[in-house]
């Protein structure tokens, strides 16, 4: 037995220190694969390194060309150009189009569609864009080119590169014969504003591809292959010429060589979509260098305004600057109609009047109540991803900060599919309803800890009861159930989404029925008025909803036209008395002592008088003050007969 128990112990010894073995194995073999792996990065970098490093000292070796020593290679005669020519020497104006800002970028789309051009040069941002404007550029030019079309922008975007592009080896391009030329290896620095196209890449030395492609007006083909013809058979000549104007090898002169051998060969009027300092340097020479009986025209084309300062020296009646505006989101014309329409309220200049023992101070205003509700400050429901803040108007920017007095950062967040009215109704079946006031009743919380129980507090004090209440905003119906728990009559839920309700006595309207049953009389007056972290959201355009720098002041405005004079509004924005105002856009505001007076205009403050209930006691922390909700009543201050 003894033998047995001894045999059995030394087994499991061995397997024991199998198993450690096998651990310690496992262990050191990941180990010399990471190795592995970081070695082969290791090399790859170290390979890449050498390229750059040895097409660097290549191109010392190369004497450097400048356009006029290589006149004699690449100019055609200047019978065949004056038999191209088509001169049009006016001042190129961007084209007068219609329609709505859909991706709030630069206008490329207003340039270039109404002239003839013998060569079209992209290589604007964003990169993705460049593929959707050569589809239209290339019906009214005899060859484009095209910057960077291996950049990995293009492989995931909205415009992506032609299928036959790849699949011809990139000789073909939407049924267009191309010529693709690769650049020796490149640095680009992390800080560069053109690194943003290669953020899905670990390495920062690269090779960049430029693409020449045949337009529409090169029916023959000739223009194309003389340009390629040239441009293949003078490869030293090219790099010759490339070493004069890129001398550094930068990555936004790489596509030098074919601009080059097209600017030379070509003899027609020249686009630019984006600048660089030193590619457009290059084009203005060229040009410049035409007798005044063929002079071309050079237009420069660029969103940046600091781009184009750099260049205001070259300008003329031949090279044109032209300054391509951002497709801002927010109708200026919208906005005066609205201001027209709103009147007094909307002027955000008016003093907050504020007592030495007030909590917090009041605005006053007259109110034209029809106007409010008029068909003009309906909100509309915009596609696509809302706009961020350098995408807005500057009319917006400068309403909604009140003439720069509220500070403004970002706090991006695109809930557009929350707010449209186009997709299935959301019903709340009675059973569904009552299962909220059940839990609430159960003493279960059903919202965020003290949420609930602000909104409930307020209530018992408001006393709802058989009370006609509004309520403005909701995604879940717990406001409504906490009302209804507390004995509230009716309640209507003012809301821009689809939302129905089968439970008796609530009923869901949108912005637009609820304005024509005011105009029309049958919208019955409320008593109360409740509201919980959905005013901060109005007008910024995070659900989709149109901008409206005045959009939560009309929203209580609304509210005040239609309630009783005896009514009380209940409120829960992010509050920050104590603190300072904000626009986090388009996340929410922050009400402070400026914005929150603005917002409850015509509404005076009553409740709570306790600090602890109104103070926020990490004020000053404006990326989390939004979080601070507490609930504020006010009353209804009667203004006269024909204010109302």
């Amino acid at each position: 037995m003894k033998i047995e128990v001894l045999i059995l112990s030394i087994f499991l010894l061995w397997a024991g220190l199998a198993k450690q073995k096998w651990k310690v194995s496992k262990a050191m073999g990941n180990n010399l694969e990471a190795k592995k792996e970081i070695f082969k990065e290791q090399d790859k970098i170290n390979a890449e390194y050498n390229e750059y490093s040895e097409a660097k000292l290549r191109m010392k070796n190369i004497k450097p060309k400048s356009f006029k020593d290589l006149q004699q290679i690449f100019y055609p005669n200047d019978k065949q150009c004056r038999s191209n020519l088509s001169r049009n020497r006016s001042t190129l104006a961007l084209q007068e189009t219609k329609g709505e800002c859909l991706d709030y970028e630069p206008r490329w789309d207003l340039v270039g569609a109404g002239h003839s051009w013998d060569l079209v040069i992209l290589h604007h941002f964003p990169v993705d864009r460049r593929v959707k404007d050569a589809a239209s550029l290339l019906t009214n030019t005899h060859v484009l080119i095209i910057h960077d079309t291996d950049n990995p922008a293009l492989t995931t975007s909205r415009f992506p590169l032609p299928p036959d592009f790849r699949k011809s080896g990139n000789s073909m391009w939407n049924g267009h014969p191309c010529f693709t030329e690769v650049s020796d290896i490149t640095k680009t620095s992390a800080t560069n504003k053109f690194e943003i196209s290669f953020s899905s890449s670990t390495t920062l030395e690269k090779k960049i591809l430029t693409t020449i492609i045949q337009g529409d007006l090169d029916k023959d083909g000739k223009v194309f292959e003389s340009i390629v013809d040239k441009f293949q058979e003078h490869v030293d000549d090219m790099n010759a010429g490339y070493h004069h104007y890129n001398e550094d090898n930068l990555y936004e002169g790489t596509h030098i060589r074919l601009v080059i051998a097209a600017a030379m060969v070509t003899c027609g009027d020249i686009l630019e979509l984006g600048t660089d300092e030193l590619s457009t340097k290059l084009l203005h020479d060229i040009l410049d260098q035409d007798d005044d009986t063929s002079k071309r025209l050079h237009v420069s084309a660029e969103s940046q305004l600091k781009n184009l300062k750099k260049l205001k020296d070259a300008e003329s009646e031949f090279h044109q600057l032209v300054h391509v505006p951002d497709c801002k989101a927010g109708d200026e014309v919208y906005f005066d109609a609205v201001q027209d329409l709103c009147g007094e309220l909307c002027y955000l200049d008016k003093e907050v009047m504020k007592q030495e023992d007030e909590f917090l101070g009041t605005v006053r205003s007259t109110v034209v109540c029809e106007n409010l509700f008029q068909n003009t400050l309906s909100n509309k429901y915009n596609v696509g991803p809302p706009p961020q803040w350098h995408q807005v108007s500057d009319k917006y920017k400068q309403i909604i900060t009140h003439n720069g007095r509220v500070p403004a950062e970002l706090f991006y967040f695109d809930d557009s599919e929350f707010g449209s009215d186009h997709r299935e109704p959301k019903v709340f079946t009675q059973e569904n309803v009552q299962w909220w006031i059940d839990q609430w009743e159960n003493g279960t919380h059903i919202t965020s800890e003290g949420t609930s129980e602000m909104i409930d507090e307020a209530a018992a004090i408001i006393d709802v009861s058989n009370k006609n209440i509004l309520v403005i905003g909701t995604v879940e119906p717990w406001l409504e159930a906490v009302l209804f728990s507390r004995g509230a009559g009716k309640v209507m839920t003012l809301e821009y989404g689809n939302y129905v309700s089968h439970f008796p006595n609530l009923e869901f309207i949108k912005p637009k029925e609820f304005g024509e049953r005011y105009l029309a009389g049958t919208l019955d007056k409320f008593d109360a008025v409740f509201t919980h972290s959905s005013l901060e959201h109005s007008g910024l355009g995070r659900y989709g909803d149109s901008l409206n720098p005045w959009g939560d002041l009309i929203s209580i405005a609304q509210a005040w036209c239609a309630s009783t004079p005896e009514a009380k509004l209940a409120i829960a924005v992010p509050t920050s008395i104590n603190g300072e105002d904000a626009i986090l856009f388009n996340g929410a505001k922050i009400y402070g002592p400026r914005l929150y007076p603005f917002l409850t205009t015509n509404w005076k403050f009553t409740w709570p008088l306790e600090d602890e209930k109104r103070i926020n006691p990490r004020a000053g922390f404006i990326k989390t003050d939004w979080m601070y909700q507490p609930v504020f009543i006010f009353d209804k201050i009667e203004m006269n007969h024909d204010q109302e």
